[in-house]
């Protein structure tokens, strides 16, 4: 009966999606993981420590999903204006790219990259 149960649990947890990661992995192998706010935020952490990117991990904010803005993150994708969008709210990073389509990877990398490029340029 164990060897049943571990058998089914094994097999459940490997034909399910519940604990794969939702990757996205840039043309020069950066990994980052968009599954939830908090596994953005430490991969874009990661990628600024794999680079030598002077930041503050503290300083990092990425918010959880805020379903009361969902039609302005919308609006936002629809409009394309979601580069000048990220570069005054970039906290709002994870909010825009959980609703953008898994399968349009570049608006994903442009997002992301857009949130890079406000912490690792530094005004003068």
């Amino acid at each position: 009966m164990n060897k049943f149960l571990i058998f089914f649990l094994i097999f459940f947890s490997s034909c399910s999606d519940f604990d794969k990661k939702k990757l996205i992995i840039t043309d020069e192998n950066n990994k980052f993981d968009i599954s939830t706010n908090e596994t953005l935020k430490k991969s874009l952490i990661n990628h600024f420590n794999n680079f030598g990117m002077d930041h503050n991990p503290d300083d990092i904010i990425v918010l959880d999903i805020n379903k009361s803005k969902t039609e302005i993150y919308r609006n936002v994708l629809k409009n394309n204006t979601h580069v000048d969008y990220l570069t005054r709210n970039p906290e709002d990073i994870f909010n825009l790219i959980s609703l953008i389509d898994p399968k349009d990877r570049e608006l994903l990398l442009e997002c992301i990259n857009t949130f890079i490029r406000n912490y690792a340029v530094k005004p003068l």
